[in-house]
């Protein structure tokens, strides 16, 4: 009987061997159609997604500069008011008394009294602050709202500790945050408006820029797939 010779067994490379030491290599991430993702010029390969968000550019800090500089000086107005030891219409008084007189005789409803006018500068003295807040960063309009609700809610806390003269209310915390509610929707449909309008702008321009009489190339369509 003869022996039959033995079938070669396949040989397994041995995997190259690293030095020590040398940094390892991580392939790069395909894209679904087999072919490697391209990284751009200063990214780094294993940033995804979730890494920080870049800088904003040179140009978009020149356009928030005006917004930070108006904010600045209305933070400042409305702590001198808010901070004030006593009310700041003190003085105030009666003169406004000979005012509602005057308003009454001229017929104003008497429901009009110095509540409301108090109520209504609380409101209007917030405005400012929504708007502002929306002017620099409209994609974060939110914070307009949360932000002067805060910081009334704040100041109200700081005079009923620390000014005795001072009345602190909740109600001039919700007529604050009206106010910059109020503020935040004016100045979203300003930008709205404005930004329709720029539109019109852009697509009268790239119409003047197409020649009389030739019309703009289109997109040819696909042809329907023969059925099966």
């Amino acid at each position: 009987m003869v022996d039959a010779a033995p079938y070669p067994r396949a040989v397994t490379p041995a995997p190259p061997t690293r030095p020590p030491g040398a940094p390892v290599s991580t392939p790069p991430a395909a894209r679904p159609g087999g072919r490697p993702a391209v990284t751009p010029p200063g990214a780094s390969p294993t940033s995804g997604a979730s890494g920080p968000s870049p800088a904003p550019s040179p140009g978009r800090r020149r356009r928030r500069l005006p917004w930070v500089l108006a904010l600045a000086v209305y933070t400042v107005l409305v702590a001198l008011v808010v901070g004030w030891p006593t009310p700041v219409d003190a003085n105030a008084r009666a003169p406004l008394s000979e005012l509602f007189a005057y308003l009454y005789g001229l017929g104003v409803p008497d429901w009009f009294d110095y509540n409301v006018l108090e109520k209504s500068a609380n409101v209007a003295m917030f405005v400012p602050f929504g708007v502002l807040m929306v002017g620099l960063d409209p994609r974060r309009w939110w914070w307009g709202i949360l932000g002067p609700a805060a910081a009334s809610g704040a100041a109200e806390l700081a005079q009923h500790v620390l000014l005795p003269d001072r009345t602190a209310t909740w109600t001039d915390v919700a007529a604050n945050t009206g106010g910059a509610v109020l503020g935040v929707g004016v100045a979203l449909l300003v930008a709205r408006r404005a930004g329709r309008t720029e539109g019109r702008v852009r697509g009268r321009g790239r119409s003047a820029s197409t020649p009389a009489g030739r019309r703009p190339a289109r997109t040819p369509r696909r042809a329907p797939s023969p059925p099966r």
